[in-house]
């Protein structure tokens, strides 16, 4: 800077979010252990600045996007012997920014 000042240059990020889980355990026949589950959450606030405080004030970036998402779960537990299990599943996804997709799941 010419005239030797101080440039004061901030960031600021707030974020604030809620969720939740519910799941259904159950045993259908003999297939196997099942669980289907649904997971919720959402952006209360999501806020990102950048800015010059002095020596002039300037806002570079001000965006805020709250988003929302759901997942759904399902999962198939087999016992296949005293001391061995398989667990499967699949997870579909859904959020308002974002694709959605399908992830595998063997936990």
């Amino acid at each position: 800077m010419d005239n030797g000042g101080i440039e004061d240059n901030r960031t600021n990020i707030q974020g604030n979010w809620v969720g939740s889980e519910l799941t259904y355990h159950f045993l259908p026949f003999s297939i196997g252990d099942i669980t289907l589950g649904l997971e919720g959450k959402v952006d209360l606030r999501n806020l990102q600045q950048s800015y010059d405080v002095s020596p002039v004030a300037i806002e570079y970036l001000r965006t805020s996007n709250p988003n929302r998402s759901l997942g759904l779960i399902f999962q198939d537990e087999k016992k296949l012997s005293q001391r061995w299990k398989l667990d499967l599943g699949m997870r579909i996804d859904k959020a308002a920014y974002g694709r959605d997709f399908l992830s595998p799941r063997a936990p």
